[in-house]
């Protein structure tokens, strides 16, 4: 933890830096920023995320930082987490009230960055959104990702399916 009498945020930002998820909550307890920043303006909450720091984007959400802060490149926690591959990250961010709809500076959103480095399981965590469904119990009922997605794909195709065939009739 930081040297007595170092400001609480600037430690929150090395606690994170050095992934010390622990710390997080005694230096926020202490006093320590939400909305503290690295010294590339970089927020708390997307530092964590970038990192894929879970359980400290837990600690900070919980505490209600904005997760949808952007840092200089105008990106979020959310977008740096699809991006770099961390799903439970990406749950939690969903799940704290991401949007899962903004665009990054490029015009993207989170999905198209993570299909777009190749995040398969990411990018199934947001067509289960898109879909309209709870994270929490999609993860319930299926523990792969992947038949939770499929099987509400089917679902909804379904659904469309006989909308489709009774407006026909």
């Amino acid at each position: 933890m930081a040297s007595e009498g170092a400001d609480p945020s600037s430690a929150l930002i090395l606690a994170l830096q050095a992934g010390r998820a622990g710390a997080v909550q005694p230096l926020l307890d202490n006093g320590a920023d939400l909305s503290s920043k690295d010294s590339d303006g970089t927020p708390a909450v997307v530092l964590a995320a970038k990192l894929g720091a879970t359980e400290s984007v837990k600690v900070l959400t919980e505490r209600l930082a904005t997760p949808d802060e952007v840092d200089a490149e105008g990106r979020t926690a959310l977008t740096w987490a699809a991006e770099n591959g961390y799903p439970d990250t990406v749950r939690l961010l969903v799940e704290a009230g991401s949007d899962v709809d903004l665009e990054d500076p490029n015009g993207k959103t989170a999905l198209a960055v993570a299909e777009e480095a190749g995040q398969t399981e990411v990018a199934q965590i947001f067509r289960i959104c898109l879909l309209g469904l709870e994270l929490s119990t999609c993860a319930h009922k299926y523990t792969n990702v992947y038949r939770c997605y499929h099987t509400a794909s089917e679902a909804c195709w379904h659904a469309e399916e006989e909308s489709v065939l009774h407006r026909v009739a």
